[in-house]
């Protein structure tokens, strides 16, 4: 009993009575075990004592720790642990003479503290594990407050409702990286031990900065969580571990992520760390992934050894450049842990750069050096990898795995959710592949960098991720991130300018998201096909006259792309049960059913992506699909384009026909919708005037398509001073002469496509060839090919 009261009352310095009323609760506990009494009780002293210096409880989830106390070594012994140790001991030793002798002291642990036992935290923690949770339906939550809008994929089930086939990405690119098809450069993760945003400035990562300059740089990236091992594992499978007091990865985890999909696809997976994966459990998850090889201190050489946490990062960073130069003939991914940064935050003898005493503080200029020690290395590291003619071939991505309060003279490790402890760095460089580098303070975090891979190579496949691609243009991305240093975790989120914790709904539902999925085993089944996509979501049929309102009543529930056209026999009221069966339905084809009206429209679910109702009027319709980024109603006979941005907010990609339309009212519509994509037909009324506002500079749209251009002329071509769309495709322009065709050509495109143009003469294949370095993809032809020229193989074309 002595212990409990000794670490509550003088080193917690809590004097309120419902404190000391739990901790005598806590002690009659103790008394019925006497000879496991006295180790606990030097827990709890040592679990108060460490709060205080560090801000971590000793949870359940701690208890492995035990088994690596020699990596601590370093750091236990700067915050004193072994120099409390005799006192502790004493104090354990009375504390056998002060046993509580009556039951009813049991009951007083139930009372509410603001600093809870050790032992009824245990307790707590053991009950979870006892009791699963009910199995609950997260799907509205996920796909409201989750999900991106710019993924493509199929509709998650109740029982996995993060798990699904991604096949792709859409929206507005905000940058690129120039990867030919099916290239596959070596990919390096590279985790910078505890650098925070704060802290990435000239004076502090010169290189590091130097770097910056050519690369795409995210200066509002968070990490989402304190712990190394937890950014490991956010980063490669795009969720938060589990919000408790864990300090290791679940050996047996059904997940699936970066490492399965590198690995699919012919790429070795490597992870190396200058300290040990036994940390955190990595090492037994790892064994169970797609993982070619793990490499840590243990596999240097001891005279590399800077502290017990680790190797120094300059024999870690030149034994991965060595690597990579010997098995650079396969695609490698590299998974790389820094760690001097770490605290206590002593660099090698041989350091000689700035002291930092100007900052002040006890630990801050230590931790400076260290930052500029590794940043040192990092610059080493990339030239030795150019050196060696590996960097070229090669894409990094540079991140703190988290940041650290460490100012006014304090070590506050996992304070709350401070700034500082999340607030981190990204670049993301490739040598001759970055024409346009980038700063971006658009909100992003771990979560991200999965998809963001994905999009970039343009992979399809399983995962469970909550984030989104960074290479497209998201409206209001939010982001969570949380400190598991206490048994309820500080989760944080933050959308904007808008910055919530402790008790909000999004929060709780998060909370209860969370806990329900880890507890519950259902991010993924245990064993599941994950290379085939989903076949059963799809339901296609073209010009199917077998299907009716019958069949649609037995579409699978899970359905999400809906083709069908050209139907004679489904109704308004078959495609209402439609909509009622498969609630997430992302795509929907029913051009050219001449049976449908537009009452079945009003059904039309939130989560829809894409529309094809060409040839509907939707004159009548009035309930808005702010999901909807494209609309296909080419055929539709509509007069009108002013409530199309009521009804469809967020549309990038938009199909028309010219016939009754204006130019004046495209562009009205063009101005008041985010669009990147239009796609006009039936062109042969637009005139050279009408066409000029369509050309006109646009914040989004980038891609024009025009079809039976019959009025355009050179004059058009010849006017246009300013555009910003990069991609024109042009069809049947029968007044195009070589000299709209070189306008053409001077514009600032990236693709241009023309067909149709029997003006052109013989000198326009040379003016072709005048700028077709200036193009990622150039095509002029001079005739429509029809489809019985190209049964023969004929081509004329210049």
């Amino acid at each position: 009993m002595l212990s409990l009261l000794f670490a509550r009352l003088f080193i917690r310095r809590d004097f309120s009575i419902l404190g000391i009323l739990q901790e005598l609760g806590a002690a009659m506990q103790l008394a019925l075990v006497p000879w496991l009494a006295p180790a606990l009780e030097l827990l709890v002293l040592y679990d108060a004592y460490i709060d205080k210096k560090m801000g971590f409880r000793l949870g359940s989830g701690s208890f492995p720790l035990l088994f690596q106390l020699g990596e601590f070594k370093d750091s236990a012994k700067a915050i004193g642990i072994f120099r409390v140790l005799p006192l502790f001991l004493g104090v354990t030793a009375l504390s056998l003479f002060f046993h509580p002798f009556t039951p009813w002291l049991l009951v007083l642990g139930l009372v509410p503290a603001q600093k809870e036992s050790l032992i009824l935290i245990w307790e707590k923690e053991l009950f979870q594990k006892l009791f699963k949770p009910k199995k609950k339906n997260f799907l509205p939550f996920i796909k409201r407050e989750l999900l991106s809008k710019n993924e493509i994929s199929s509709a998650p089930s109740i029982d996995y409702p993060l798990l699904r086939y991604t096949a792709g990405f859409k929206g507005e690119r905000t940058f690129n990286i120039r990867l030919e098809p099916g290239e596959k450069p070596h990919v390096i993760f590279l985790f910078f031990e505890s650098l925070r945003a704060k802290d990435f400035r000239e004076e502090v990562t010169p290189n590091l900065c130097a770097l910056a300059k050519k690369s795409h740089v995210f200066s509002n990236f968070y990490s989402n969580s304190v712990l190394t091992f937890r950014a490991f594992y956010t980063a490669l499978y795009g969720l938060p571990y589990s919000l408790g007091t864990k300090t290791g990865l679940e050996l047996n985890l059904p997940t699936v992520g970066l490492p399965e999909l590198f690995h699919e696809r012919g790429y070795e997976t490597n992870f190396f760390t200058g300290a040990s994966w036994s940390l955190g459990g990595v090492d037994h998850f790892l064994k169970r992934r797609a993982v070619t090889r793990v490499i840590d201190k243990k596999d240097f050489s001891s005279e590399a050894l800077g502290s017990s946490w680790g190797i120094e990062d300059g024999y870690l960073l030149n034994g991965v450049a060595d690597h990579l130069e010997r098995h650079q003939e396969v695609p490698q991914f590299y998974t790389l842990f820094t760690i001097t940064s770490h605290h206590p935050w002593q660099v090698p003898k041989s350091y000689k750069g700035p002291n930092f005493e100007e900052v002040g503080g006890e630990y801050y200029p230590q931790y400076l050096q260290t930052l500029h020690y590794t940043d040192g290395c990092v610059g080493h590291f990339i030239g030795e990898l150019k050196r060696r003619g590996v960097l070229k071939n090669t894409l990094l991505f540079i991140m703190g795995d988290h940041g650290m309060v460490v100012e006014d003279g304090a070590y506050e490790y996992n304070r709350g959710n401070r700034k500082e402890n999340f607030h981190v760095p990204l670049l993301i460089y490739g040598e001759g592949k970055i024409e346009t580098p980038q700063k971006s303070d658009v909100l992003a975090s771990q979560c991200d960098l999965l998809p963001t891979v994905m999009d970039l190579f343009g992979w399809q496949g399983y995962q469970h991720g909550i984030g989104r691609s960074l290479l497209r243009k998201e409206r209001e991305p939010r982001i969570f991130y949380h400190n598991p240093s206490y048994l309820e975790a500080d989760l944080c989120t933050r959308k904007e300018d808008e910055v919530l914790e402790g008790k909000a709904p999004v929060l709780d539902a998060f909370r209860e998201m969370i806990g329900g999925l880890y507890r519950g085993k259902r991010l993924a089944p245990p064993s599941f096909d994950k290379k085939d996509p989903p076949l059963a979501l799809m339901f296609t049929a073209y010009d199917d006259q077998k299907i009716d309102d019958a069949i649609l009543s037995k579409v699978s529930p899970e359905v999400t792309t809906f083709h069908l056209t050209n139907s004679y026999r489904v109704t308004d009221a078959g495609m209402e049960t439609l909509l009622k069966r498969c609630p997430a339905l992302i795509e929907i084809n029913v051009s050219g059913c001449l049976l449908l009206t537009d009452k079945w429209l009003y059904a039309l679910p939130q989560t829809l992506h894409e529309l094809n109702v060409s040839g509907f009027d939707l004159e009548t319709l009035d309930a808005p699909i702010k999901g909807l980024h494209t609309l296909n109603i080419q055929e539709t006979p509509i007069k009108s384009l002013k409530k199309l941005p009521k009804l469809f907010p967020y549309l990038s990609c938009l199909y028309l026909s010219y016939t009754h339309l204006t130019a004046e009212g495209i562009r009205e519509v063009i101005d008041a919708l985010p669009l990147s994509k239009l796609d006009l037909v039936d062109c042969e009324g637009l005139t050279d005037e009408e066409a000029f506002t369509l050309f006109a500079p646009h914040p989004t749209l980038r891609f024009l398509k025009l079809t039976n251009c019959a009025q355009l002329t050179d004059h058009l071509f010849t006017q246009i001073e300013e555009t910003s769309l990069r991609h024109l495709r042009l069809t049947s322009v029968p007044h195009l002469t070589n000299r709209g065709l070189e306008a053409l050509l001077k514009l600032p495109l990236d693709v241009l496509r023309v067909s149709g143009c029997p003006n052109l003469t013989a000198e326009s294949p040379a003016i072709v060839h005048k700028y077709a370095d200036a193009f990622v993809d150039l095509s002029v032809h001079q005739y429509v090919m029809t489809a019985q020229k190209k049964m023969a193989g004929k081509k004329e074309s210049v």
